[in-house]
This record gives C-alpha cells, sequence and structure tokens, in this order.
C-alpha cells in the first residue's frame, strides 16, 4: 500500500539519516505517545492539521510548513501499521477527542494510519517538496537542507499551553495488537 509521510524541511536531514521515526500521536488531552503519522491522501490541501508549527532552534522561534515535504512510502513489514479509526476504539480515545483530531486531517480517521516502527530510507520511495503552485518538486540535492538541534511542540501544547505526558510506544502496542 501506497502511504504518504508530510513534514516540514527541517526535519528532513533527520529523516534521511535515522528514517522516519517521530511523530505526536496524542491519546487525550494529557497524554501521547511516539508513532509515524501516514495518510492515504498525497494532496497538501487535504493536510490541515498543524500546518504550521513553532519549534524552538538555537534559542530562537522558528514557525514552519508541517505540509512542505511530501515522502511516499511503501512498507515492506505493515505489522506496526494501524489505521487511526481502529486505533481510537482499541485504545477507549474519547469520540469527542478523536473528531477533533480528524479535525486536524481534514478527512475521516479511516484515511489516517500510525506506524510503531521506523520507516527506513529504503522504504522512501520519493522525497517532494511543495513548490507553492499546487504541485511538487522531487528533492534531489538533500544537502540544501541543514541540520539543526530540535525541540518541537505538539500542536495540542501549543493550542492549550498543557505539558503532554508521553507514553511508552510498547504499552500502547500491547494494547492494539492483541
Amino acid at each position: 500500500m501506497i502511504l504518504y509521510h508530510f513534514t516540514s524541511a527541517i526535519y528532513l536531514p533527520h529523516i534521511i539519516e535515522n528514517g522516519i521515526n517521530r511523530g505526536d500521536v496524542p491519546l487525550s488531552e494529557t497524554a501521547s505517545v511516539n508513532g509515524v503519522w501516514l495518510t492515504r491522501e498525497g494532496d497538501r490541501a487535504l493536510q490541515s492539521y498543524n500546518r504550521t508549527s513553532r519549534m524552538m532552534v538555537g534559542g530562537h522561534e522558528l514557525v514552519h510548513d508541517k505540509a512542505e515535504i511530501r515522502i511516499t512510502v511503501e512498507l515492506a513489514d505493515d505489522s506496526f501499521l494501524f489505521n487511526w479509526s481502529y486505533m481510537t476504539g482499541r485504545l477507549d480515545i474519547d469520540p469527542k477527542y478523536a473528531r477533533w483530531l480528524n479535525g486536524f486531517g481534514n478527512t475521516s480517521g479511516d484515511r489516517w494510519y500510525v506506524n510503531f516502527k521506523t520507516i527506513p530510507l529504503k522504504e522512501m520511495i520519493e522525497i517532494e517538496r511543495s513548490n507553492g503552485k499546487g504541485g511538487w518538486d522531487t528533492v534531489r540535492d538533500l544537502s540544501l537542507f541543514p541540520k539543526y538541534q530540535i525541540r518541537s511542540v505538539s500542536a495540542w501544547e501549543l493550542q492549550t499551553g498543557s505539558k503532554i505526558d508521553r507514553i511508552s510506544s510498547e504499552l500502547v502496542l500491547a494494547r492494539l495488537q492483541y
């Protein structure tokens, strides 16, 4: 199955070096788990979730577009891939909260997936950058993306100012797989 991961250009050096291995998956207003968000929707216009995000870089706040880069992936092993609608039911995520989260994606939860395993470079079919005109340009020179030490803040933390507890991926996987 072909899926897409949208991200900011600032994360690209980390992704190339380490694979896609980070993402904030909210489980409630106060708890989240690390997982990689993927979608069946390759259209940038449908990626309204947290389009602009803030982070600290070298002591300065940086605003960036989290749908600037589109990475097309084909997973060799999908045993760690879960549909978001399945997850919300299995993990007893409050339906009201799940609908609020679905609003960020501008689509139903059925089009969203969370992967709990690093996606290596070899499973990334194509890396593209928005050309600002509704299309995509293939990224050919990765040296154009400098490395930064970054600390990102989740959408919920930005909106509410509340801190999020990070839940162990292993605990969440145990509930999803059995």
